[in-house]
């Protein structure tokens, strides 16, 4: 006599689009946020805004490692900026230092500013080139007001910094704007080797 056994199974959870999702038919995917899941026990709650950044931030990092090609993949560097200083209420400036093949031997967020502006002293940024022995650096700040546009100040920073850099045979690769999006101002033509 064949014993049955007993095996639970655990509903399927249908999420209806049409409750979470506007009905406007000009919307597309990346124009409304989506929420996010998270299994607790049996059933799925809603992540919150807090614990979906930690997530995003630990993705981007896994990628974006000491030794790793800085410049192989550049969505894997402006995921990582847009996650690490895009969503800060204050201005950071931040600072890849990459050796002669361009991979990555550290970054550092070496000034921290209010949500206007932040002071940025070469001096403290050559100390920094020179302890870690890069021959590149790429330069990155964020704009909390979320517009990825260079000022004139961001220009005139730039400009400082590339002639700063040049003294001591280290290169001044790009400076990266983080808002909404990631501006490079190498690809803007705005910073010429």
């Amino acid at each position: 006599m064949a014993t049955q056994q007993s095996t639970s199974i655990v509903p399927a959870i249908r999420i209806q689009p049409e409750l979470i999702l506007p009905r406007d038919p000009g919307w597309t995917p990346n124009e409304a946020p989506c929420p996010l899941f998270i299994r607790s026990g049996d059933c799925f709650t809603e992540a919150l805004e807090s614990e979906v950044m930690e997530c995003a931030r630990r993705h981007a990092s896994a990628k974006f490692t000491i030794g790793s090609p800085v410049l192989k993949d550049r969505r894997v560097l402006y995921d990582f900026l847009l996650t690490h200083i895009g969503s800060r209420d204050n201005e950071v400036f931040a600072m890849l230092l990459l050796d002669c093949q361009l991979r990555l031997l550290e970054y550092v967020e070496l000034f921290h500013g209010d949500p206007a502006s932040s002071a940025v002293y070469p001096r403290e940024v050559v100390k920094w080139v020179v302890a870690t022995r890069a021959t590149d650096v790429i330069i990155a700040h964020n704009h909390p007001t979320g517009d990825a546009e260079p000022s004139r100040n961001d220009l005139a920073l730039t400009g400082r910094l590339r002639e700063t850099l040049r003294l001591i045979e280290v290169r001044l690769h790009d400076h990266l704007i983080v808002g909404r999006t990631v501006t490079s101002l190498r690809e803007c033509g705005r910073l010429a080797l």
